[in-house]
């Protein structure tokens, strides 16, 4: 049984990641009895044929963008979408009760009117039944990497912002009757995390009983915090997408 409700921007969300790739092996016909070495009756050694190896491009719904060089964004600052935001969250290494810096680009790529399909067989499916679901993805970019001991990249929030400007809801995730994040219900296939670039791209549903979804805000706050705007340099001067 699955269950979820909405929250207002200023309560809370988080995320989970979906990973999808493929590959293909290929094998040139050739004798079935034939050994990968051979000789020929003049005794010299054919040359042997490798096993040819193809590897299929991975179909993802929303590719990742190129965020180009690190910048400082300052607070305040109106981006558009697809635009990455520059700043400085914080992780904490496992085994260390001290948290450290870590420099993040972070975009809210697109905007995208869902199916109420998404809560169709949820037991509270009633609770949604006013609301529009929006498809948020979201990318994550880490220049100089994780820190030492940081495994989980760390994702700050964006939340969903109407047209005047104003918080949405969204779908939150529930552990144990308290929020644990935003649910990642999108359906999408998307890269997730990739430790080659260091990028991570998820996917979170806002909604909306009062009109579309067409932007979103960082407002230094995480998925977590159950009273937003409390960030001392971001909570009075969002970064916002639109």
């Amino acid at each position: 049984m699955r269950t979820s409700r909405h929250l207002t921007v200023a309560a809370l969300l988080g995320a989970s990641l979906v990973l999808a790739g493929c590959s293909n092996d290929t094998t040139p016909d050739g004798d079935g009895d034939a050994s990968p070495e051979s000789t020929s009756e003049a005794g010299t050694e054919e040359p042997t044929t490798e096993e040819a190896t193809t590897e299929e491009t991975p179909d993802f719904d929303v590719a990742a963008v190129d965020f180009g060089a690190a910048g400082t964004t300052e607070p305040g600052t109106t981006v558009p979408l697809g635009s990455p935001a520059w700043v400085v969250t914080s992780a904490s290494p496992e085994g260390s009760s001290e948290p450290v810096d870590v420099n993040i680009g972070l975009s809210l790529l697109q905007v995208t009117e869902g199916s109420t399909d998404i809560w169709a067989d949820w037991d509270n499916a009633d609770e949604f039944a006013a609301f529009t679901p929006y498809l948020m993805v979201l990318q994550y970019a880490y220049p100089d990497g994780l820190p030492e001991g940081v495994d989980e990249p760390p994702a700050p929030a964006i939340f969903p912002l109407l047209e005047d400007g104003s918080g949405a809801s969204f779908i939150e995730a529930q552990n144990f009757g308290l929020g644990s994040g935003a649910s990642d219900e999108c359906g999408y296939t998307l890269q997730g995390w990739d430790p080659e670039t260091n990028t991570l791209v998820m996917c979170v549903v806002g909604l909306s009983d009062a009109g579309p979804i067409t932007g979103g805000l960082f407002n230094g706050d995480s998925w977590s915090g159950f009273v937003q705007g409390l960030d001392a340099v971001y909570g009075d001067n969002p970064i916002i997408w639109e």
